[in-house]
């Protein structure tokens, strides 16, 4: 069954619209302060939630009702999940950092320094993570947990979002804003 998520930064909480109605609510979730990024676990339903307003991710359980939280850096924004290797990806903009939490132990495994920012995506076929980050785009590789490549966003430009294309392993970014426009 498909399942939409939606993350309400008013009321902090994230729903479940009912799949027979476009307009109704199945479930909702109290969630940590300014949910932002969502993410779903194709492998048991899991539903991750960055909370921009602090340093956690809260986990949603859909079957049960239940939300915990794992600690993560300051203000996570945007989740890439590798269902295959159990990882979930934050990237973290207060602190630079991108957390790497595993879902099997439901704990941080690595932080990485100096790779935070909002966008993030994962490509399992080549073990990398790219982080979009306002003045800079980093890439990551899984298996050590570090940087492999940083590059500096040309003057005036800030990227928010990233996508691979795991069909021709390419990466994409998304400019917020270019210099005069």
């Amino acid at each position: 069954m498909r399942r939409l998520v939606v993350a309400l930064a008013l009321v902090a909480s994230v729903a479940l619209p009912h799949p027979a109605l476009a307009a109704g609510i199945a479930a909702s979730w109290p969630v940590g302060h300014q949910p932002f990024g969502v993410a779903i676990d194709p492998t048991d339903g899991r539903v991750y939630v960055a909370n921009s307003g602090g340093s956690t991710v809260s986990v949603v359980q859909p079957a049960s009702g239940a939300v915990s939280s794992v600690v993560v850096g300051s203000q996570p924004g945007l989740l890439a999940l590798e269902p295959v290797s159990r990882r979930l990806y934050v990237s973290n903009s207060g602190d630079q950092t991108l957390s790497v939490v595993n879902l099997t132990t439901m704990a941080v495994s690595a932080t990485v320094f100096g790779a935070g920012g909002l966008g993030v995506a994962v490509n399992p076929a080549v073990n990398r993570i790219y982080v979009a980050g306002g003045t800079q785009f980093v890439a990551v590789n899984t298996t050590s947990n570090s940087i492999i490549s940083f590059v500096g966003v040309p003057g005036g430009q800030s990227w928010f979002g990233v996508a691979v294309d795991p069909r021709d392993r390419r990466r994409s970014h998304q400019p917020r804003c270019l210099s005069g426009l």
